[in-house]
């Protein structure tokens, strides 16, 4: 997602702490690609990046719990 935040005039930046390998927790709409899923949902981090200034245009889906 970084790729197409960038891609679309966002800015993606460093988390300012090191997440490789750590899980979180994703809270999403449950609509479409996260329906049936568990909510929070439990991911595995493999960057420490996060989208600093979104494109007015998106719409956002989830946010993660640090």
């Amino acid at each position: 997602h970084q790729a197409i935040v960038e891609a679309y005039g966002g800015i993606i930046g460093y988390a300012g702490e090191i997440f490789h390998g750590r899980a979180s927790f994703i809270n999403h709409d449950g609509l479409e690609m996260f329906e049936g899923l568990p909510h929070p949902l439990p991911v595995a981090r493999y960057h420490s990046l996060i989208c600093d200034k979104i494109p007015k245009n998106f719409i956002i889906t989830l946010t993660l719990t640090i």
